[in-house]
């Protein structure tokens, strides 16, 4: 079920820049360069994340501001606020769905802890390259 919303949620963020997004199975997220979470308030303690490559952030930034990826160089926090983005807009959209969640936090930038008790995760292509990972994390109580 959760795989499935993640599913969901991914198409939806895209799908305003007509990119075609297909999950993949791949048994680690690795190769990620720009991260970004947001706390799920509520019970259980939810996180949701989103990790990018480098060519990927800069591709969705390039398609998203219309700027040109010089331009995009010159400002390179510009990367990780579409990721901060990403997450913000995924969570806003999934929290109401989920049994117990009350609402959101504000994106954190960086790669979060590994600290979930369970942890779904999918890995999407955007037109047929691997460039981002969405995880939702289920914490535990101890790390409240």
């Amino acid at each position: 079920m959760t795989e499935a919303l993640l599913d969901i949620l991914v198409r939806q963020m895209l799908a305003t820049i007509e990119l075609d997004v297909d999950p993949i199975e791949e048994s680690e997220a690795t190769g990620l360069d720009v991260h970004g979470s947001i706390a799920l308030h509520g019970e259980p303690r939810r996180r949701l994340h989103a990790g990018l490559t480098f060519a990927t952030a800069e591709r969705l930034a390039t398609l998203v501001t219309g700027l040109t990826p010089e331009l995009l160089h010159e400002d390179p926090t510009l990367f990780q606020d579409l990721a901060n983005e990403i997450v913000n807009i995924m969570a806003g959209n999934l929290w109401p769905s989920l049994e117990g969640a009350t609402g959101i936090g504000l994106p954190v930038s960086g790669r979060p802890p590994h600290d979930a008790r369970a942890r779904t995760w999918r890995r999407y292509t955007l037109d047929g390259t691997v460039g981002i990972v969405v995880s939702l994390d289920v914490l535990d109580d101890a790390h409240a």
